[in-house]
């Protein structure tokens, strides 16, 4: 099986939207794997549980 290269196909179609979008979803995944952190982490402190809240994907993108 041959292995098809898009990368010139999708660079040509990319538009800011589809940019901004891949952006907001790039920051979103980031944040989700930072909150799994940061609660995993603060679980075992005597303090307590800390939690970051979550982002709105559309808040990101809106202009």
């Amino acid at each position: 099986m041959t292995a098809i290269d898009l990368t010139s196909y999708v660079e040509d179609y990319e538009t800011a939207e589809t940019r901004a979008h891949k952006h907001a979803l790039d920051i979103a995944y980031i944040w989700s794997k930072l909150r799994t952190v940061v609660e995993q982490l603060s679980s075992q402190s005597p303090v307590g549980t800390l939690s970051l809240p979550a982002i709105n994907l559309l808040s990101l993108l809106e202009d």
